[in-house]
């Protein structure tokens, strides 16, 4: 492993998370527009709260918990070996000190519906920001991997309230 080999990977990382971030951002741009009615949008509070997150989006990815290990899985030097103990456990971290995860909004009890709609909004814009990076659509991911998402049929139908404004019938994303 050289200095120069591990910064390259560094950076490459890097670029990726701020390319994801930058998605994210425009997700939310989207939902914005074709959203413009639903309550999270016209609340004045919410919609500010939702933007503050997505402005901080995947903050977490930088930290000693999650840096290295991510970097480690997806970008690693030629000679180094993945550490998958250590993914695992940044991605155990991830997920749950992060609310734009399913995993950490849907078994949570709610004061108010509006907490619960910033994170599933959060979390659209997340499964959105990937569709834009590998070509697919948030309902696909999702449809294709609900067998391992848990959550309400309510947090479901709210979601596909989203999806059905911000995606046309050819499940293209609307600009």
């Amino acid at each position: 492993m050289n200095t120069l080999g591990i910064i390259k990977k560094t950076r490459d990382y890097l670029d990726y998370v701020e390319e994801h971030v930058k998605n994210v951002q425009e997700a939310w741009r989207i939902i914005q527009v074709h959203c413009k009615d639903l309550s999270f949008i016209t609340n004045e509070q919410v919609r500010s709260i939702i933007d503050e997150e997505v402005q901080n989006h995947d903050l977490s990815k930088l930290s000693s918990k999650e840096f290295v290990q991510y970097r480690n899985n997806f970008y690693p030097c030629d000679d180094e070996v993945k550490n998958t103990k250590d993914f695992d456990k940044a991605w155990e971290h991830h997920k749950h000190n992060n609310h734009h995860h399913w995993e950490m909004w849907s078994t949570k009890a709610y004061n108010s519906q509006y907490a619960r709609d910033i994170n599933i909004v959060h979390n659209v814009c997340d499964w959105v920001a990937m569709g834009i990076k590998f070509g697919d659509s948030a309902i696909s991911y999702y449809e294709n991997n609900k067998q391992e998402i848990i959550i309400d049929k309510k947090h479901e139908d709210f979601m596909y309230e989203i999806f059905n404004l911000i995606y046309d019938e050819n499940r293209e994303l609307k600009c």
